[in-house]
């Protein structure tokens, strides 16, 4: 659990090297069978991918799934366990930063669906998840859809505003920049900027 949130964390400050090592280092550790090591693996492909290792990412991603299977616990919604909205969540992250945009498009789509029914129990990935769908959309050219989507996102976001969402807005934000002359975009920003002046809840 602790190489794993390490490995969290690393690679959300842009260090993949660091997050693998310490995914790694929290394989030698994780039971057979558990969720921890389910989750390290996922933690491995997402920080492979950032990168930019793309086989990497993919077999790490692929064991991912392997172990889900072979689970000995059946998964709960505890932080201590892996569910099943995490495996696409993960994998379309992964693939976005791959700059796989259609791969990442139904991996995201696939978490969507997944968080969205049980939406209480995914308040974050559930906002997550759509940035991603966003991101793969703006790699695609489809702007407005992009804009509709985070829209979505935002929304949800007011509910519970953490720091992982205020910093993947500010992602979102950088890459449609160079689109500010669409409507849409100008709109959005609008709405990020709105966004911006809500109190902060320091989880996730």
């Amino acid at each position: 659990m602790i190489r794993g949130s390490q490995a969290l964390f690393a690679t959300f400050s842009d260090r993949p090297d660091q997050a693998i090592g310490l995914a790694e280092a929290g394989h030698r550790l994780a039971p057979h069978g558990s969720a921890a090591a389910v989750r390290l693996l996922a933690q491995e492909g997402r920080a492979r991918a950032l990168g930019g290792d793309w086989r990497g990412a993919i077999s790490a991603m692929g064991r991912a799934e392997d172990a889900f299977g072979k689970m000995l616990n059946p998964p709960s919604h505890s932080i201590y366990s892996f569910s099943a909205p995490y495996l696409p969540f993960y994998a379309g992250t992964s693939l976005l930063w791959l700059g796989q945009a259609r791969r990442a498009q139904a991996s995201a789509e696939q978490a969507i669906v997944l968080c969205d029914e049980a939406p209480q129990n995914w308040p974050v990935a559930r906002v997550l998840a759509r940035f991603d769908l966003a991101g793969a959309l703006v790699q695609q050219g489809e702007l407005e859809w992009a804009c509709a989507v985070s829209a979505q996102a935002l929304d949800i976001a007011r509910q519970r505003l953490t720091q992982p969402v205020r910093r993947q807005t500010l992602l979102l934000r950088a890459v449609l920049e160079p689109h500010s002359a669409l409507t849409a975009v100008r709109d959005l920003d609008e709405r990020f900027r709105a966004l911006d002046t809500q109190p902060r809840d320091n989880e996730g």
